[in-house]
């Protein structure tokens, strides 16, 4: 595991450079990202330490350069996956727990989902139309 970190950097593909934006809300590491359909970047989970998985997420507002608090999983997700869905809810599943969490940027809260079949960490998703 990494080192958790509250440092935050954006990648410009027509620089091809890495910029500082500032600082996360939460030090983390494993964390999952998404880019909600808001234009706001949603960073869920991750770990704190090597016992301490985290259920709390934020969100980058690129526009402005800032973080903010949104609401926490049900589940802890460190190494999970995050897609976006086609009715602009993005799906946190996997990483170290069975369970999902589906994140409702209307209303900043998640809800559980169902469990899986499997534990899952460090997978990735797709979404099959």
């Amino acid at each position: 595991m990494s080192a958790p970190t509250d440092n935050a950097e954006v990648f410009n593909p027509q620089t091809a450079a890495f910029s500082p934006v500032g600082a996360m809300t939460t030090a983390r590491t494993m964390q999952s990202a998404i880019l909600l359909q808001t234009g706001k970047v949603l960073i869920a989970g991750g770990q704190s330490s090597d016992t301490n998985f985290l259920v709390s997420a934020e969100l980058f507002d690129p526009a402005h350069a800032t973080f903010a608090v949104t609401g926490s999983m049900h589940n802890f997700h460190a190494g999970a996956t995050a897609t976006a869905l086609e009715n602009g809810t993005a799906l946190i599943a996997g990483g170290r727990s069975s369970f999902g969490d589906l994140y409702d940027p209307a209303r900043g809260t998640f809800s559980a989902t169902g469990r899986m079949i499997t534990d899952v960490a460090e997978s990735t998703s797709t979404l099959i139309r």
